[in-house]
C-alpha cells in the first residue's frame, strides 16, 4: 500500500494468466527498442520498461473486464505517465496513459453530490430498470430472508385491525383486512410502519387537543375563583356597611333617650 493505494504485481490480479508473462516479456522488448531508438533516447533500465509493459498488460485487462480488484470491475483506467511510450507500443484505440497534469484537471471537475440528489437518481433508474421488466435483487431471496418480519408485521397489525378497526379503516379508505391481505409479503412492513407513524401522528393531535383543553379549563376554574374572591370581599364590605349603619343608628337612639331623660 502507497498512500493509502492499493499497488499489485501482475501476477496478483484476479483474472491474471501465466501466458501473459510471456507477452509481458515481448512488450517489454518492443518499448526497450523505441525508448532506444527515439532522440535523444529515454530508455534508462530494464525495471523502467518492464513496469511499463506491465502497466500495459493491466490497463488492457482492466478495460476488457479480464482483471478486478476484489472482486470489482472498473468502468476505465489509465496509465498516469509523462511519456507515450506505451501508448506507441499499444497501437490504435484509446490511449493508454494520461499526463498527471491532465488528470489533476479532470480530476478538478468533479463536484460532490448531495444525497438527496442521488437519492433522487437511484430512484429514477430503478423505476426505469422496473419498466424495461428488469430486477437488481431476487424478490424470492428477500421473501426467505425477511419472512420473519413479514410474518411479524402481519400478527401485529391484525391486532391492530381487531383493536381500532375504525381508525385503521380510516387509514386505508377500504376494509382493513381486504386492503391489508391483498399487499404484496414484501410491502407488509412497510405498510405496517406508514400506519404506525399515521398513528402516532394522530395521537400526537390528540394530545396537543387535550393540552388545549385543559390549559382552557384551568383557565375557567382561575377564573371562577378570582370572581368567588371578588365575591367574598364584596360580601365582607356590605356585612361591615350593614354594621356600621346598624352602629349608628344605635348611637342615635341612645343619644334620643338621653335627651328625653333630662
Amino acid at each position: 500500500m502507497n498512500a493509502g493505494v492499493p499497488c499489485l504485481n501482475l501476477n496478483k490480479w484476479q483474472g491474471f494468466k501465466q501466458e501473459l508473462w510471456n507477452e509481458r516479456d515481448q512488450l517489454q522488448e518492443l518499448i526497450a527498442k523505441r525508448r532506444k531508438g527515439a532522440s535523444p533516447p529515454t530508455y534508462k533500465h530494464e525495471r523502467q520498461v518492464k513496469a511499463e509493459a506491465e502497466a500495459l498488460i493491466i490497463i488492457r485487462n482492466l478495460r476488457n473486464k479480464v482483471f478486478n480488484f476484489d472482486g470489482k470491475e472498473v468502468g476505465d483506467a489509465y496509465f498516469i505517465s509523462n511519456t507515450r511510450a506505451i501508448d506507441e507500443v499499444a497501437g490504435s484505440g484509446f490511449p493508454i496513459t494520461i499526463r498527471p497534469h491532465a488528470m489533476i484537471q479532470w480530476l478538478s471537475t468533479l463536484t460532490a453530490c448531495p444525497a438527496e440528489e442521488m437519492g433522487f437518481l437511484f430512484d429514477g433508474l430503478l423505476w426505469e430498470l422496473s419498466e424495461r421488466g428488469f430486477t437488481i435483487i431476487d424478490r424470492t431471496r428477500l421473501q426467505n430472508v425477511f419472512s420473519p418480519l413479514v410474518v411479524a408485521s402481519r400478527t401485529k397489525f391484525q391486532e391492530e385491525i381487531e383493536t381500532h378497526r375504525a381508525l385503521v379503516a380510516n387509514q386505508f379508505g377500504e376494509d382493513p383486512s381486504k386492503a391489508f391481505k391483498e399487499a404484496n409479503d414484501l410491502e407488509v412492513p412497510i405498510l405496517v410502519r406508514s400506519y404506525y407513524i399515521q398513528k402516532a401522528a394522530r395521537l400526537e393531535e390528540q394530545l396537543e387537543e387535550e393540552k388545549r383543553a385543559r390549559k382552557s379549563l384551568e383557565a375557567q376554574k382561575k377564573l371562577t375563583g378570582k370572581e368567588r374572591e371578588e365575591y367574598e370581599i364584596l360580601k365582607t364590605k356590605e356585612k361591615k356597611r350593614k354594621q356600621k349603619t346598624l352602629s349608628r343608628k344605635r348611637a342615635a337612639t341612645s343619644r334620643h333617650g338621653k335627651k328625653k331623660h333630662r
